[in-house]
């Protein structure tokens, strides 16, 4: 008998865990984290810095610098695998997304929220990115292809919640460098 409480308080605390898993939508990935590193890295391309003259000498497209697009490119490849319409590129999200990479990276932290307590819905609204009814967000530090960090946020319940929510019309990813570190923001919008 006394073997069954213990059970009970078990499974009261993996379906409690299971629920907060299942709220969290935007789970920081870290490298190794997710998706591992055994992952198929389909893309060794190296993060660009993010700076005006960079972006131009790459000759930049609507979804950003090569390695921006490719990221958008295999969430739409996702997207498709599940059934779901394929998000756009929007250049408000992926100007909040490259600046929060770069915000990452110059202020040392890691985390949706930043040091002055902007979330991104606030970061939205400040470049004016305004009509949006649902904004998503995934992070994510030391991955060294579209293909890994791809890998990593897939591996993840909240990240992957936010690339496969049907209701995303919108994206844009933003990458930035610091020496060897890496930053990657994912923002997903409805419009």
């Amino acid at each position: 008998m006394s073997a069954q409480p213990a059970l009970l308080r078990r499974a009261a605390l993996l379906l409690l865990l299971l629920v907060l898993a299942s709220s969290w939508a935007c789970v920081p990935a870290r490298r190794g984290g997710g998706g591992g590193d055994d992952d198929e890295v389909l893309n060794n391309e190296e993060a660009p810095d993010n700076n005006a003259a960079n972006n131009a000498a790459t000759g930049e497209g609507a979804c950003g610098t090569e390695l921006e697009a490719a990221a958008v490119g295999f969430l739409n490849e996702a997207r498709a695998e599940a059934g779901l319409s394929p998000v756009q590129c929007d250049a408000r999200l992926l100007a909040a997304a490259r600046a929060h990479s770069e915000d990452m990276a110059t202020r040392n932290f890691f985390d949706h929220v930043n040091p002055d307590g902007e979330q991104p819905w606030d970061r939205l609204n400040r470049i004016g990115a305004t009509g949006w009814t649902a904004v998503g967000e995934n992070i994510a530090e030391g991955q060294r292809s579209a293909a890994e960090v791809h890998a990593a946020w897939m591996g993840s319940v909240g990240h992957r919640a936010n690339i496969l929510r049907p209701d995303f019309t919108h994206a844009g990813v933003g990458v930035y460098q610091d020496g060897g570190r890496i930053f990657w923001t994912q923002v997903f919008a409805t419009f």
